[in-house]
């Protein structure tokens, strides 16, 4: 006879890495004493912006030759310009666009496009306090510059600044519309801040913009299915906060289809599956996200848990094994659970 089925609530913690230059990443913790862990890199992604370019606009007023040469706005529009490639530069010349923005804002200190470059070049360099610092000057010249909002709401994120986080993302909203990228890190932030009713709301929009057909949606900087992906990860993540396993179930498998190698996708995934007691296909998940991170101490401790709840003792003790080798402390609770 199986053992009975241990429950598992549902906690959240924050876990940040950056991978390249696009994903902040954060998981869900399941764990919860005896329930399954979620401690796992990739959870959902708040999106990291690769903001753009502050635009340049030259004067049409003069002869073509003298343009650029002798009008001060057309000068501060070189100089913008010239910043613009150096950032652009493959990271080689970032000083030297600092240094551009700087000298733009010498010749008018109110050029809003000015902070906006400089709070780029910070954020491209992970300077994440002197970012917001840019960005916050850039708005308070112009608080409908609508590119400053999606970077600035990241910047806040990275310093754990969630309600300002949120406050920007609905900014961009509210000059945006359409902008299905602040909606899924909306989302995220909601479920982070545990108000999961919020984040399905917010998720669903996401999936209105970027699957509904007729719908007018725009991206900033990721595919319309990385999007969606993101946005039906959310939306199980807050099923499940809400408890409810099986509209999480249906969005989380949508989630794996659009990001087969998405090993917090598989996670959550099997913690649905394990919460509605189809034990065998919770295995199944758990087994995915092995495949994808094999050395994963906490994919290995849930499907140690599902084999628990599903009778298979000999597999139990197969994880238990592998989970003294990678993190002794889960071996001894998954230890203690085995009667």
């Amino acid at each position: 006879m199986a053992p009975s089925k241990l429950r598992l609530p549902l906690l959240l913690t924050l876990q940040i890495l950056l991978t390249s230059c696009v994903n902040l990443l954060y998981a869900q913790d399941l764990r919860g004493g005896a329930g399954i862990s979620g401690d796992i890199v990739g959870g959902a992604a708040l999106i990291k912006p690769r903001p753009v370019d502050p635009p340049v606009k030259y004067s049409s007023a003069g002869s073509p030759g003298n343009r650029r040469r002798n009008s001060p706005q057309n000068q501060k529009e070189k100089i913008i310009e010239q910043a613009n490639h150096a950032r652009n530069d493959g990271g080689n010349r970032r000083e030297e666009a600092e240094d551009k923005y700087r000298q733009a804002l010498k010749l008018d200190p109110n050029e809003v496009r000015a902070y906006a470059g400089l709070g780029n070049i910070f954020l491209d360099q992970s300077r994440y306090a002197e970012a917001e610092a840019a960005y916050r000057q850039a708005v308070a010249i112009d608080p409908d510059y609508a590119e400053v909002y999606m970077p600035l709401g990241y910047v806040y994120f990275m310093l754990g600044k969630y309600a300002e986080s949120l406050e920007a993302y609905r900014h961009v909203i509210q000059l945006k519309r359409n902008l299905a990228e602040a909606y899924t890190n909306l989302g995220i932030i909601y479920n982070r801040s545990e108000r999961f009713q919020e984040s399905v709301e917010a998720s669903k929009q996401a999936l209105l913009l970027t699957t509904g057909e007729g719908k007018s949606y725009e991206i900033s900087t990721q595919s319309k299915n990385v999007v969606a992906a993101q946005a039906y990860k959310n939306l199980g993540i807050a099923n499940l906060g809400l408890g409810r396993s099986a509209e999480a179930v249906e969005a989380l498998k949508q989630a794996t289809l659009l990001d087969p190698a998405s090993a917090s996708a598989q996670l959550h995934l099997g913690h649905a599956y394990y919460d509605l007691n189809r034990f065998s296909e919770a295995i199944d998940a758990f087994r995915i996200v092995i495949k994808l991170m094999p050395n994963s101490a906490d994919a290995h401790y849930n499907l140690g848990l599902a084999y628990l709840a599903a009778g298979d003792k000999s597999s139990v003790l197969e994880e238990l094994r592998l989970l003294e080798l990678l993190k002794p402390d889960l071996a001894q609770d998954l230890r203690r659970l085995i009667k």
